[in-house]
């Protein structure tokens, strides 16, 4: 072994030593280490592309606007699918914008970005990337997750627009951003504990 080897030899072997030892340490708190990394960045991804896609902002970038507007694709989605659930009720609905939709001349509801629900996807989608298994698998259970949560939602706009059309005090007067919050959160836990049950039959029919 010639000098060079040597010194790349004594220096990088404590470096992988201690780095083993590391992961070592680290492998029991290794779910919950990727679950916070890929839930903040999933957050963190949401204030980003609005910068990116708000036409007049400091880093608007029109390409992201034409193309990569996730906000405005969710907000047309679910005012869209939400629409269709109440034409197929037999009530007539008009939308000024994408952003809203109301019954004939009612006050309607308005879809802002805090209404996307994308905190909640972001905390499922965190929470099956960050499990064992397979890429099928994690996908038939991520598509599972944001199809229920993207359900609620369609639901939960088409109430309340039929809420302030049939002036339901009972439901206009709740707080609907924490409510679907709740309801986001326990079907999610109702999921997880669902997703852990089947995961525990996968690992013991291998065993």
């Amino acid at each position: 072994m010639d000098c060079c080897s040597w010194f790349l030899f004594l220096t990088f072997n404590p470096i992988m030593s201690d780095s083993k030892k590391l992961i070592n340490t680290l492998a029991p708190y290794s779910f919950v280490i990727k679950f916070v990394f890929l839930f903040l960045f999933l957050y963190a991804l949401f204030p980003l592309i609005r910068g990116i896609t708000a036409p007049g902002g400091d880093i608007y970038f029109s390409f992201a606007d034409t193309y990569l507007n996730v906000v405005k694709g969710l907000t047309t989605f679910l005012t869209s699918a939400a629409k269709g659930v109440l034409e197929m009720l037999r009530y007539h609905t008009n939308q000024r914008d994408y952003q809203t939709l109301r019954i004939e001349s009612s006050r309607g509801v308005i879809i802002n970005p805090s209404c996307l629900g994308w905190g909640v996807m972001s905390c499922w989608a965190a929470f099956v990337v960050a499990n064992k298994g397979a890429w099928q698998h994690k996908l038939k259970w991520l598509t599972l997750g944001l199809t229920s949560i993207l359900l609620l939602n369609i639901a939960r706009v088409a109430i309340i627009a039929l809420a302030n059309h049939l002036q339901w005090e009972a439901i206009t007067s709740l707080d609907q951003h924490l409510f679907f919050n709740i309801l986001s959160y326990c079907i999610i836990v109702l999921m997880v504990i669902w997703f852990v049950t089947v995961q525990k039959k996968y690992e013991a029919r291998r065993a």
